[in-house]
């Protein structure tokens, strides 16, 4: 049984790279403050050791470097974040695709079975059928409930049924170039994801801040709320990745 996808693993792989370089800066730039401190008050009393890159990089430009990199290192936590959950959506849904042999397949397969429906020979079927196809009356709602439920028994396609296919096929096609604001759409419409409204509220801040971060303009990210969005949109992928296990990678090739 599946615990998780596999698009989920990179996710969190790449979460906790992001983090560990985090954690790293985090206690790097200070050390490196205190160092360069401590070499204005007895120059020479320092040894820095030789950087991995930038070896011509004056000392000077190093402190201003550090007054900025709060909030360098929360746009990228921001920019880091959002893009890697962004990805994840994208990847789960085509390994939802994938799990029953493409999304061709699917729709194949969905077809059929509206097809099958339409042209029911069922006598019982049939004739439930005609009872719903008509002008709807407030007081034949039980006979109408009667022969609706008859018809869910025998498996019968409803319209909102028959357009399943046509929706696989959107769906296939929209994921290739989905933009982040159709991200919530497309899991709660798509997928039947159940989001809050606060939840698809918390999305559209962060996707306008990590927008904003990208296109230079004006805006003041900091670590708390960047922080924050992280753990917000890694919640948010352990929740779509347990709702996709538990109801779209189910075989039904038979």
């Amino acid at each position: 049984m599946f615990t998780c996808t596999k698009a989920f693993l990179r996710f969190k792989q790449q979460s906790q790279s992001a983090l560990s370089f985090l954690a790293l800066v985090s206690h790097a730039t200070p050390l490196l403050k205190q160092a360069l401190k401590q070499e204005e008050k007895a120059p020479g009393g320092i040894i820095f050791p030789q950087p991995d890159y930038f070896p011509h990089q004056k000392k000077a430009n190093l402190k201003e470097y550090i007054k900025d990199y709060k909030r360098n290192l929360s746009a990228h936590v921001f920019l880091s974040s959002f893009s890697f959950f962004e990805a994840y959506v994208s990847s789960a849904i085509n390994e939802v695709f994938d799990f029953h042999g493409g999304a061709e397949a699917m729709v194949i397969a969905a077809n059929d079975r509206c097809v099958n429906s339409i042209h029911c020979s069922d006598p019982v079927m049939i004739k439930s059928k005609k009872k719903l196809q008509d002008a709807f009356d407030q007081g034949k709602k039980q006979k109408y409930k009667k022969h609706i439920m008859l018809l869910k028994g025998k498996d019968f396609r409803f319209p909102s049924d028959l357009l399943t296919p046509y929706g696989i096929l959107r769906l296939s096609e929209l994921v290739s170039r989905m933009r982040a604001v159709q991200i919530p759409e497309v899991l709660c419409f798509g997928l039947h994801l159940r989001m809050s409204q606060n939840e698809k509220s918390q999305f559209h801040g962060i996707r306008d801040m990590r927008n904003k971060i990208a296109h230079g303009e004006p805006c003041s990210p900091n670590l708390d709320n960047a922080f924050e969005a992280n753990r917000f949109l890694s919640n948010l992928a352990i929740k779509v990745d347990a709702h996709i296990v538990h109801n779209f990678l189910i075989i039904e090739k038979f």
